[in-house]
């Protein structure tokens, strides 16, 4: 009798806590993404480029030279944006722990909706690679923080398919983006802007006043929160702590839980997956409209036809990530993925080469980006599980993060390099393939060591746990 009261008040209590706060930091992460990526979407209308001034004219033509920034100088404001987005990426967290989810997210998103709107006003590189710079550390621990509070929110059981659906906006923000960039982009001309400067202007604004709604919607964790009942808190409370030690105090921070997490392994072979995921990651989100270019339509149809890729890999997420938490199993829900984008990779690389069949190549890149796309609720749910300890939660997941943005922060550089050099794609898959076969292997290593060596980080003896329901 006792154990399905117990039953009951759990799924009363997961059922509020996901309808009060699941859909609010899905939309917030959702800004997130749409005011990260929303330069590959005017990438291909503020790259320079040599227009003839006479559309008929077929040899020695005098031309006009379009657009403010090159094609390195794009792959710097791309990377530069990572670099900052690192360097801020754990005192960010940390703060968030010490000030609260509420305040600290709301300071975040005010931020760069900010900056995404100044964007508008750029003149050249040197404006596009600073609005980069300042955007990358003002949005630094929105992602691990977000991650760390939902942490405080849902078990291990429940996490996966949580953290899939908060994702999940990543690749559907892909999806509005294409078709919202369509219709902006088309803007161009009214009251003097460009197209791309509405875009930031548009796309800026609501990120603002959504920073200040988080301060007042957002709850800051089960034992001050309003919505749940005095015996849903405590089943929250019991049901986060089972398997992973945590502060009685949620705003404290120890000392010896940021030293240990620098001294885990497990931590840096997860940092090795992140990198190599955030190497593809950076192509699917800042290159995916110039790679639909490439097989020959237009600026405008690459971006609506880039809205496919990421629709797909919304159904990915949700698949995945409910299946993973059905069986209780992550390693093979995560590495077969892995293992098929990065052989999906290499094929959409060579097919620039040994096809021109639009359908194939536009097929692949689909089902490519789509299956990328699965790794991450996953990946994210298996690395909280093997931590214990609220500020080594906020420090590992800000960690790996900062490690991972290393990929993407390359990926750029080193996709303009072999573009200039190359002028074709079919170079740059192959080398990402090479990456994530490596990191693949890692994972792999990972996955086995764990079942070799179980024990998660020592318990620190001196801190409370809250109390369990009898």
């Amino acid at each position: 009798m006792e154990a399905t009261i117990r039953e009951r008040i759990g799924k009363r209590a997961l059922k509020k806590i996901t309808w009060r706060i699941l859909p609010w930091m899905a939309i917030l992460y959702f800004m997130a993404v749409l005011d990260r990526s929303n330069l590959s979407n005017v990438q291909l209308f503020i790259l320079k480029r040599e227009i003839p001034t006479n559309q008929s004219c077929e040899a020695n033509c005098t031309t006009v030279t379009t657009g403010i920034i090159s094609k390195e100088e794009y792959g710097y404001a791309v990377g530069i944006f990572f670099i900052s987005y690192m360097l801020f990426e754990i005192p960010s967290n940390l703060a968030l722990k010490k000030t609260g989810a509420p305040t600290w997210l709301s300071r975040i998103m005010i931020s760069w909706g900010i900056v995404t709107i100044c964007t508008m006003f750029i003149k050249n590189a040197i404006g596009l690679i600073i609005c980069r710079f300042i955007l990358g550390a003002t949005e630094a621990g929105f992602w691990p923080g977000g991650i760390y509070y939902l942490s405080t929110w849902y078990n291990k059981k429940e996490r996966s398919t949580r953290i899939g659906l908060f994702y999940v906006t990543s690749p559907f923000s892909g999806v509005i983006a294409g078709v919202l960039s369509y219709v902006i982009l088309q803007m161009d001309g009214i009251q003097g802007l460009y197209g791309w400067q509405w875009l930031f202007l548009i796309e800026g604004i609501p990120s603002v006043i959504l920073g200040i709604l988080t301060f007042f919607v957002l709850p800051t964790d089960p034992q001050t929160c309003t919505f749940l009942t005095d015996a849903e808190k405590e089943w929250t409370i019991s049901a986060v702590a089972e398997g992973q030690q945590v502060e009685a105090d949620a705003k404290s921070i120890s000392k010896e839980q940021i030293l240990g997490v620098f001294k885990n392994w497990r931590i840096w072979m997860f940092c090795i997956l992140s990198f190599g995921h955030n190497c593809t990651h950076s192509i699917t989100t800042f290159f995916t409209p110039s790679i639909i270019n490439e097989f020959g339509l237009s600026p405008l149809m690459s971006n609506l036809l880039s809205a496919g890729p990421f629709g797909f890999g919304v159904i990915c997420i949700l698949l995945v990530s409910k299946h993973s938490d059905y069986t209780g199993e992550r390693p093979g829900h995560l590495l077969i993925p892995f293992m098929v984008q990065i052989a999906g990779w290499a094929v959409v690389g060579v097919s620039f080469y040994i096809s021109g069949n639009l359908a194939f190549q536009y097929a692949m890149l689909t089902f490519t980006v789509g299956i990328h796309y699965a790794f991450v609720p996953i990946f994210w749910a298996w690395l909280v599980e093997e931590l214990k300890g609220g500020t080594t939660v906020a420090v590992s997941t800000a960690t790996v993060t900062s490690f991972g943005s290393l990929g993407s922060i390359i990926t750029p550089f080193l996709t303009t390099f072999i573009l200039n050099e190359t002028g074709t794609y079919l170079w740059v898959m192959v080398v990402l393939a090479s990456i994530g076969g490596f990191c693949f292997i890692v994972g792999v290593a990972l996955a086995i060591l764990l079942r070799v060596f179980p024990e998660n980080y020592e318990i620190i003896e001196d801190e409370e746990l809250p109390k369990k329901i009898m």
